[in-house]
């Protein structure tokens, strides 16, 4: 039971490039969908009016009879044989259809060969003969003499070789010997033949030459031929089934690089893969999906070079970060080891709002309300100070404001303030305040 069934018609198998069948319907005559099939598979030609199968160098093979065939070496098909793709068995039905001349063109094969008959045809060479021998039978029975009949035999016997010899050269040389002959006008007659024969035979041979051209159908058979015959009868038909046969092998060999560069690209799914593949094949079948695939790479690509910088960025700043507060940590040891109110002010002008600041301007106070580091003594304005370090968020110094308060110490002795500013240094976490609120506490009551 075949797989596939094709009506094959004997005006198809007889073109020059005969009958293609395989998987891709736009370069094969008769389509098999399936993927175990090449994409042109086999090749059906008439050699010798006998069907010929030829292999197109796949890699399943074609079977006739179980028997693989040679790739590109037309063989002979008996009617009865068992023909398979690979495992893909298929069958024909071989129909014969007419010329143009409306003759029926017949098709055969290798177990059943058509018969033809061989006509032959006798040439101007019997009339000559006999008409010789006519007349000198007449001229004989006539009763010419003797030197006319001895003149006679002797243009009969060059005669007679020239005939015999058959070519021009004898011919030539009866007519010049007896221009005026009796066989003048046939000897004349004999040569154009002969020329005429010539011509047909190279003709003949011209025709041959490129009907096996055709039944090989190859570039090679085709360009054999236009070396043999440059300016043959033939030759745009051979220079054009040249230019076809090439343009249908470069399109096999592109659609077999392209295979070859998607199958590569998608297996490997690397960017410069996919970049190839569109740089050979932009308008090629896989072409899409190399593009989205190339777009996928690229997003991520561009994400991933994101979210590096960003963390790059994020590590300087960091750095940044940590190298400044290690140079005011160390402005600030050095402001403290100096330990005077323009050292204070120094760093404050240059860390103004700096994680030290409120701690400096509370080391300002200090100096001021003891009168040392390079100024005389100045409560109000180491109460200032200490304002502005509480401001700042300092514990010590809202401490501080409160003993202030508390003792009266420059200012007017206030409980009540003092307990606040005891309260906000012990949020602030200062560990002194919370004593110092108890202590004020315990005290006697008072404002």
């Amino acid at each position: 039971m075949a797989d596939f069934r094709f009506e094959l018609k004997s005006d198809e198998l007889m073109r020059e490039a005969g009958l293609v069948i395989g998987r891709d319907g736009e370069i094969c005559d008769r389509t098999i969908p399936n993927e175990k099939i090449a994409a042109r598979h086999l090749r059906i030609t008439v050699q010798d009016r006998i069907v010929h199968f030829e292999d197109l160098n796949t890699r399943s093979g074609t079977y006739i009879n179980n028997k693989k065939l040679i790739p590109f070496e037309p063989a002979p098909l008996a009617k009865s044989a068992i023909v398979r793709l690979g495992k893909t068995t298929i069958a024909f039905d071989f129909v014969s259809t007419t010329s143009k001349n409306n003759k029926l063109e017949a098709l055969a094969f290798s177990d059943a060969p058509l018969r033809s008959k061989e006509s032959s045809h006798k040439g101007l060479l019997i009339a000559v003969i006999l008409t010789g021998i006519f007349f000198i039978g007449a001229l004989v029975a006539l009763g010419f003499g003797y030197e006319q009949y001895k003149a006679y035999k002797v243009e009969e016997v060059a005669w007679q070789k020239a005939i015999n010899k058959n070519q021009i050269p004898a011919f030539t040389s009866y007519l010049a010997t007896y221009p005026q002959g009796r066989y003048r006008i046939n000897a004349i007659d004999a040569i154009e033949q002969i020329q005429r024969e010539k011509k047909a035979a190279i003709k003949a041979a011209d025709e041959a030459t490129y009907h096996l051209a055709k039944d090989i159908n190859t570039i090679k058979s085709y360009e054999r031929y236009l070396k043999i015959y440059p300016q043959g009868e033939h030759k745009h038909e051979a220079a054009a089934t040249i230019k076809d046969l090439k343009r249908k092998l470069a399109v096999e060999a592109r659609l077999k690089e392209e295979k070859a560069a998607w199958r590569k690209a998608s297996t490997t799914e690397k960017k410069a893969d996919y970049e190839a593949y569109l740089a050979k094949h932009s308008d090629g079948p896989n072409a899409d999906q190399a593009k989205a695939a190339l777009s996928a790479i690229n997003k991520s690509l561009e994400e991933k070079r994101k979210r590096e910088e960003a963390k790059r960025k994020r590590q300087a700043e960091k750095k940044a970060k940590r190298l400044a507060v290690l140079a005011e940590r160390k402005a600030f040891k050095a402001a403290k080891n100096r330990n005077t109110v323009a050292a204070y002010r120094s760093f404050l002008k240059k860390y103004p709002n700096g994680s030290y600041a409120a701690n400096a301007k509370t080391w300002v106070g200090r100096l001021y309300g003891n009168g040392i580091g390079g100024v005389r003594k100045d409560v109000n304005e180491a109460i200032r100070w200490f304002e502005d370090a509480a401001t700042g968020g300092s514990g010590e110094a809202m401490r501080i404001l409160g003993m202030h308060y508390e003792g009266g110490l420059g200012i007017s002795r206030n409980r009540t303030k003092a307990a606040n500013w005891y309260r906000k240094a012990a949020k602030a976490g200062d560990k002194f305040a919370p004593r110092l609120l108890e202590r004020l506490n315990r005290g006697s009551k008072g404002p």
